[in-house]
């Protein structure tokens, strides 16, 4: 079972939940494109209701950190 399998079985149990799926992104997303102010959005009203997820369609695959230097060139 992949990764994003795992969040919608959670979600499932969860009657408020949204699932949402960066792709090519992994657990360090949160500080990537878009996602900063939809997490400030998301706790400044206290829900998901209204936020608009699409930018994340658009958002590249971060690079992978090759060393302590950050991603490869």
């Amino acid at each position: 079972m992949d990764a994003p399998a795992y969040g919608v079985r959670v979600a499932e149990k969860l009657p408020n939940a949204l699932h949402v799926i960066g792709p090519g992104q992994g657990h360090g997303i949160a500080g990537v494109g878009c996602v900063p102010r939809l997490i400030a959005e998301f706790v400044a009203q206290g829900g998901h209701d209204g936020l608009d997820f699409s930018c994340l369609e658009t958002q590249g695959p971060t690079p992978f950190f090759l060393d302590f230097a950050g991603p490869g060139p």
